[in-house]
């Protein structure tokens, strides 16, 4: 009987309209402006951070460079750049609490 139903094609449901209004509609305004809201929380986080955390999250995520770019252009090794980007992220999400 398992099989029997298993191997049944299956028809795509579809949803009718009585239905389609009772399911909580999703607001585009809305998560617009929950993500604007977080945007802007981050940026006052980023903005209380020191100069050398901000300024490695800023080429690490924003400029996108990797790792070797931000050593050269910072004259520090890659560690001293993992350690600045792991300790800068980490103030970054105390500061969000």
């Amino acid at each position: 009987m398992v099989d029997f139903y298993a191997q049944k094609p299956k028809a795509p449901l579809e949803l009718n309209e009585e239905l389609r209004e009772t399911l909580p509609e999703e607001n585009g305004l809305e998560k617009r402006m929950a993500i604007n809201s977080d945007v802007e929380q981050v940026k006052k986080a980023i903005g209380k951070l020191p100069d050398s955390y901000r300024e490695v999250l800023i080429m690490r995520f924003l400029d996108e460079l990797s790792i070797s770019e931000i050593s050269q252009a910072l004259g520090k090794s890659k560690n001293n750049v993992y350690v600045l980007i792991h300790r800068a992220l980490k103030a970054v999400k105390e500061e969000l609490k």
